[in-house]
């Protein structure tokens, strides 16, 4: 693998979009004098490196180590480099690493399901480790606010959707070990069917904490909502600077507010973090896709007008 970096120069700022490694190249040869001939380049980053590196035992993984310690321990099994690595201290703690065959990448992501965090590998080439108080409190610090009414900043082509995605009235959670854990609400399945969820195989220590997580997932899927899938920016824009700005500096699990104006006078507001980035760059034009998601997992926030509503918004765990 040969390393490559891919950024943007905006103002006096300096904004990593991608770095990674050229998996391989395809090269497309044209006749004709007047032709260039092309090659594209086949890019993955450090998870892909992940995927590939088998690991059974991991050293220094004890039981009742945060999940935080945990991310550091896989990534030090498989000699990955402090420099490159940005990781919170866990809100849980987990059992024992279980010393199974399996990939860093698969190992990674059953600590990652575990804590209810997220992980991710900026465009720095850094994996980040977001803790579970991250992950509730980021949607209400957005970093940026994007309106179609003139109070944020602007954008076009939102994809919004209202369907039973990601509907789950029945959820059931099981720790290794463990006894299956599952919340349910009735008159979501009345009125809707049943929606089952499962995530198992986790490595927190206790069974109330296995219930804890399915207890949250149901809180906040239990009930379908219109909402914004994604929205497009165009960075050519000499109108408002913050659009170019917030479309070289947004990462992966940001927060972000999106107005919609619905038909009727009706608006839609979706405090959300940002799950995809697609960049789609010509000599001419530069367009920014955000997708973006509702968190799994909502708290009460203080001090936030968005998740810290009495009668409105309720405490995680």
């Amino acid at each position: 693998f040969l390393q490559i970096i891919i950024f943007a120069n905006y103002g006096p700022g300096h904004y990593f979009l991608f770095s990674g490694f050229i998996q391989f190249y395809d090269t497309n040869f044209y006749q004709g004098n007047e032709d260039l001939n092309r090659v594209l380049l086949r890019c993955v980053d450090g998870f892909r490196l992940f995927a590939g590196a088998q690991i059974s035992t991991v050293s220094g993984a004890p039981a009742g180590q945060d999940s935080g310690a945990r991310v550091n321990a896989i990534l030090d099994a498989i000699d990955f480099p402090l420099s490159l690595r940005d990781i919170d201290t866990g809100d849980s703690t987990l059992q024992a690493d279980p010393g199974t065959s399996r990939t860093a990448l698969e190992a990674l992501q059953t600590v990652e399901n575990s804590e209810f965090g997220g992980i991710f590998l900026d465009g720095q080439g850094r994996v980040n480790f977001k803790n579970r108080t991250a992950m509730v409190s980021t949607p209400s610090t957005a970093a940026y606010t994007f309106a179609d009414d003139g109070s944020g900043i602007s954008y076009n082509n939102a994809i919004v959707a209202f369907d039973d995605t990601t509907l789950l009235n029945s959820v059931t959670v099981s720790r290794v070990g463990g006894t299956p854990q599952t919340a349910f609400d009735q008159t979501s399945i009345d009125t809707f069917f049943v929606h089952s969820g499962t995530r198992d195989n986790i490595l927190v220590q206790t069974d109330a904490e296995a219930l804890n997580q399915a207890q949250a997932i149901l809180a906040t899927r239990k009930d379908p909502e219109a909402r914004v899938d994604s929205i497009q920016l165009n960075l050519y824009d000499d109108i408002n600077p913050s659009k170019p700005l917030s479309g070289v500096d947004i990462d992966l699990l940001d927060g972000v507010t999106v107005l919609k104006t619905m038909p009727g006078s009706t608006t839609l507001t979706q405090n959300s973090v940002v799950i995809g980035i697609h960049h789609d760059v010509t000599k001419t034009t530069w367009l920014t896709t955000l997708f973006t998601s509702e968190p799994l997992l909502s708290g009460f926030v203080l001090d936030s007008t968005i998740d810290g509503i009495l009668g409105t918004d309720v405490l995680s765990y």
